[in-house]
């Protein structure tokens, strides 16, 4: 049989709710911190690559070093984002994040440097798999890991193997 709550039952209810609610987002700010961070960084060398390079060097040659600036800030806050959750766990973590996270960087500079997009889109499909996997324990951040490897690798490589030399890719 329910238990009918009074007004003020339902209102301690609803201010331990909103206090918890509160406390897990202060926890949590980290992460707002270290990406905010993380990206304003990326943004400001990258603005001054591009400002200070202009009429220096060619545009493909600042293409590739905005995106490694990029990638190295991403891939520091993910470091540095595994690292405080494993040791928010205390060694329940595996380095299944880190790994996409450095396949992803790698995979979206060749990409780039052969101009071969679904390389560049395997590169992002590796990132967002890096991301979600952080979340998720060591069993299900392996199947994150088959399906992004499907999609990262081995679509770009049947699309590869198809064309004749590479030339009509």
């Amino acid at each position: 049989m329910e238990k009918t709550l009074t007004p003020e039952e339902s209102l301690q209810i609803i201010q331990r709710s909103i206090s918890n609610l509160r406390r897990n987002m202060a926890e949590g700010s980290f992460y707002y911190l270290l990406w905010g961070w993380a990206l304003i960084l990326a943004s400001l060398a990258n603005y001054f690559l591009i400002r200070y390079s202009i009429g220096k060097e060619q545009f493909e040659e600042i293409w590739h070093r905005s995106l490694l600036i990029w990638g190295v800030f991403v891939i520091g806050a993910m470091i540095i984002q595994f690292v405080t959750i494993s040791r928010f766990h205390k060694g329940d973590t595996y380095p299944t994040p880190f790994i996409l996270g450095v396949t992803a960087m790698a995979t979206a500079v060749s990409g780039l440097m052969v101009r071969f997009r679904p390389l560049i889109i395997g590169g992002l499909v590796f990132l967002v798999a890096a991301i979600v996997s952080i979340y998720l324990r060591g069993t299900e951040q392996l199947l994150v890991l088959a399906i992004a490897m499907v999609f990262g690798y081995l679509i770009p490589g049947y699309i590869l193997r198809s064309s004749k030399n590479g030339d009509d890719v």
